[in-house]
């Protein structure tokens, strides 16, 4: 395609866009996105306090979003959304996410100031997340527990920044009666804390889900001791934790939902877990634990509907055990360490016909030209090393939210673009992210970030119902050198020549993603 005739259709695709938005927007969305962009300057004249209720709350989690980068992410900025939350935060509030607030490294004395703000102002909070940093050394933050004991209607607390002492994070579930699912960066004083085990096992008794970054097996018995009821599971692929509406009178042992299977300190064979954890609907497997148990006894567990396959040592085996459990799944995730080639995309439809969430990480699934996935609405497809060609899994009909990351087939991503114009796939599209790798072969990068660029305008311009559209683009790649022993990654940065190539694409592109 020409210069010219790129920047026409741009022209077009734009003029498309605008009318788009400008048809589907009521006022009050105008509204709220335009106070939002501009929050410092109602804050300063003190006319968010004017706006009624329900529009404040709308504005709060449009500006929680903002993060710690682009033009709205300097710190100055940053300072000024801080200064606004006061305004904005209500008895209506009960979700808040932190995320983008702090996903350049939380600052202490802010957070303290924010969560402060929180427990007096949405006395209602059902929710609070910080899930920004995860691997990074969680913060030792004492002072934060006054705040959150103060948050009695909180249900799910994912604090994956903060390192807790378990003592303290014992006390904190005994003063939250609501407090159902804990995510931390790290626990800490675990075995000596678990000395006074009748206040435990009182304070923890309505805690069904405890994560933690430093997971620990030991740490897995002892707990055990006190609340057999509770999984204790390290920091899991999904940022989705279920949250339980179980009778406080159902034995302990019937309320357990998740479970992972894995080859360290197992103590009971799988059709034995079955019939002691009946319940059962989140199961991990780990690729280990195939290795020391037959893959029969996992076939034991009945309602199982969401699956983690944690490493891959016989797709064959995988596929015995969707087979199993395939019909009443809805999520789905297969992860592995090294790139693999999976099932095609027509078999996992045909055994997983109900499946609404899709992850994949570093595996190859071969395309298909069948139609897949009838009711599938989320997918995740992250690869490091396998080459994405997504266009067949971007036909199902009821997709709502895409991430993609890594390197696409050029052919493949032109293909989607010519679906989305032809209005064959995303229709219902609402979100979209697109993170595009990079190769140490400087040509192949251009052709492959011009075709991505492209279908991801085509996306803006042209889907329904597209409200967030996000395109990354990373300038280093990662290479392996074997020392002897394991792969070690080595971050590799582009040569100038290169760098100055990609980025004079990347400006004739800028601007147009919403």
């Amino acid at each position: 395609m020409g210069k010219d005739e790129e920047e026409a259709r741009f022209v077009e695709l734009t003029k498309v866009r605008l009318e788009d938005l400008r048809r589907r927007q009521s006022l009050e969305e105008v509204l709220v996105r335009y106070v939002a962009d501009n929050i410092h300057l109602f804050f300063e004249h003190n006319q968010l306090v004017k706006l009624p209720i329900q529009v404040r709350e709308k504005i709060l989690q449009r500006v929680l979003q903002f993060g710690c980068s682009g033009d709205n992410g300097n710190p100055e900025m940053l300072q000024k959304f801080l200064n606004a939350l006061p305004q904005l935060l209500s008895p209506r509030t009960r979700k808040v996410d932190l995320e983008g607030f702090f996903s350049c490294g939380p600052d202490n004395s802010a957070m303290m100031q924010v969560f402060s703000w929180i427990a007096s102002l949405a006395p209602n909070v059902e929710e609070l997340f910080i899930l920004c940093k995860v691997g990074a050394k969680a913060l030792r933050m004492h002072s934060l527990l006054q705040p959150l004991s103060q948050m009695k209607k909180l249900r799910k607390m994912m604090l994956r920044v903060i390192e807790f002492r378990f003592a303290d994070l014992s006390k904190l579930c005994g003063t939250l009666p609501n407090l159902q699912v804990v995510s931390v960066g790290a626990l800490c004083h675990v075995e000596h804390d678990l000395r006074g085990r009748s206040e435990h096992k009182r304070n923890l008794q309505n805690l069904r889900v405890l994560e933690d970054n430093q997971w620990c097996q030991h740490h897995r018995a002892l707990l055990a001791t006190v609340a057999p009821h509770l999984d204790y599971i390290m920091s899991w692929i999904h940022d989705y934790l279920p949250l339980s509406s179980d009778e406080k009178k159902t034995p302990p042992l019937l309320k357990r939902r998740i479970l992972t299977l894995e080859a360290r300190g197992i103590l009971e064979e799988g059709h034995k877990l079955a019939l002691k954890y009946p319940n059962i609907t989140h199961l991990v497997i780990e690729a280990g634990y195939l290795e020391v148990q037959s893959f029969e006894s996992v076939l034991h567990f009945k309602k199982i509907k969401f699956l983690t396959f944690d490493g891959v040592l016989s797709w064959a085996i995988v596929e015995r055990i969707l087979a199993a459990f395939g019909h009443q799944l809805h999520s789905l995730a297969i992860c592995c360490d090294l790139p693999s080639k999976a099932l095609n995309l027509e078999q996992i439809s045909q055994l997983c016909p109900k499946l609404e969430v899709l992850h994949l990480g570093n595996v190859s699934v071969p395309d298909t030209t069948m139609e897949v996935f009838p009711e599938l609405t989320d997918l995740f497809w992250i690869n490091e090393s396998v080459v994405l060609s997504p266009s067949s899994v971007l036909c199902a009909p009821k997709l709502k939210k895409v991430l993609m990351m890594g390197v696409f087939c050029v052919s493949d991503l032109e293909k989607c673009t010519k679906m989305i114009e032809k209005g064959d796939a995303l229709r219902e599209l609402q979100s979209l992210s697109v993170d595009l790798g990079h190769t140490i072969i400087p040509d192949f990068n251009q052709k492959h970030f011009n075709a991505a660029a492209r279908m991801v305008k085509t996306a803006s311009a042209l889907l329904p119902k597209l409200a967030k559209c996000c395109f990354h683009l990373r300038m280093q790649y990662t290479c392996f050198e074997f020392d002897g022993r394991v792969r070690v990654p080595i971050e590799e940065k582009f040569d100038l020549d290169t760098c100055c190539r990609l980025l004079n694409e990347y400006n004739k592109h800028n601007g147009v993603y919403p």
